[in-house]
């Protein structure tokens, strides 16, 4: 009994060892290495039209 748990906890490791390399090593570049950002950079003419558009939805009076 103590024999078959060792080779299923070890064949369990082993399983685990080879899903967590594949994890890193498929093909698809690690996120570390790129230099893209995680969302669009917005322009102070973007951030400006989107606070005159959110503005009037919520009934504020227009800024001077």
């Amino acid at each position: 009994m103590k024999f078959g748990r060792m080779i299923l906890s070890v064949t369990l490791v082993a399983a685990a060892a080879l899903v967590a390399a594949c994890s890193t090593t498929c093909g698809k570049p690690d996120v570390c290495d790129t230099g893209t950002a995680a969302y669009a950079q917005f322009t102070d003419e973007d951030v400006a039209t989107m606070t005159t558009k959110l503005d009037g939805l919520a009934g504020l009076p227009a800024a001077q």
